[in-house]
């Protein structure tokens, strides 16, 4: 078990997943949330199979942090609308969540405290 945690917020984005990769090399264990509205998987391909690598797929003041949260003004070329429609996956695969999200971020932020 590693000495250090660290909390990456945004950690599958292109930024988040290089700190990420960096903790890890310093020998922290590292919980990587990210709301997956622009993160990308491809970014931690390389460290999801790590004992010291935590993912959660959530929003900041869900796990409930100390850490501020700062709000910035969008970029004008940022769309307004990131969550993916999923009708199309229900049609082509006759696939639907079978829980909310939120019952879904919680269940994982118990399983990750109850694990340590």
């Amino acid at each position: 078990m590693a000495e250090r945690s660290s909390l990456v917020a945004g950690g599958a984005g292109f930024l988040g997943s290089h700190l990420c990769g960096s903790l890890l090399e310093d020998g922290h264990q590292v919980y990587c949330l990210d709301n997956e509205s622009s993160g990308r998987f491809e970014n931690i391909d390389s460290f999801r199979d790590q004992d010291e690598f935590n993912y959660i797929k959530g929003i900041l003041c869900t796990v409930e942090s100390s850490s501020k949260i700062t709000h910035e003004q969008l970029p004008k070329n940022d769309p307004e609308r990131r969550q993916p429609d999923i009708a199309k996956a229900n049609t082509l695969l006759k696939w639907w969540p079978k829980i909310e999200l939120d019952d879904g971020v919680n269940r994982t932020i118990r399983y990750f405290n109850s694990s340590t």
